[in-house]
């Protein structure tokens, strides 16, 4: 869990990650620019492989809300250069990777997105083996 004081945030418990942050500076991501995170955080290091320091500008009560939301996910920094090396960056968005109880198996965009459980998940194994979104426009009256 994060301890709060005037000016930082402690996040501890942090698993394998690593910090990649100007590469992702060149891509556009509108939730960050609509919030001006540029203008609340000052910089991101990384304190040992797998904790993170994030410095503010200033004390801002909203900044929790905003990391915790599904669009604040730190990718490792292999995966982002080697997209970037691609000139992928992009793919960030489309093509997730992650560590949760869930991994992508399957995605056509607008279409279905199929989601197998992660063997390997580092907590409670999740209950359902398969997860599949079906995306459907509905046809209505005017």
């Amino acid at each position: 869990m994060p301890t709060l004081s005037d000016d930082v945030v402690t996040y501890k418990k942090i698993r394998n990650i690593k910090i990649f942050h100007e590469q992702a500076k060149k891509v556009h991501f509108p939730y960050f620019e609509s919030i001006k995170l540029n203008q609340k955080i000052k910089s991101i290091t990384a304190t040992n492989p797998y904790q993170v320091k994030i410095d503010l500008f200033e004390p801002d009560a909203s900044i929790l809300s905003h990391l915790a939301s599904q669009y604040s996910i730190i990718f490792s920094q292999e995966y982002a250069y080697q997209l970037s090396a691609d000139d992928n960056l992009t793919q960030l968005d489309t093509h997730p990777v992650g560590t949760g109880p869930y991994q992508v198996k399957d995605y056509v965009y607008n279409q279905y997105v199929r989601l197998v459980r992660n063997e390997d998940y580092w907590k409670k194994k999740p209950k359902l083996k398969i997860l599949l979104w079906i995306f459907q426009r509905i046809a209505r009256d005017v």
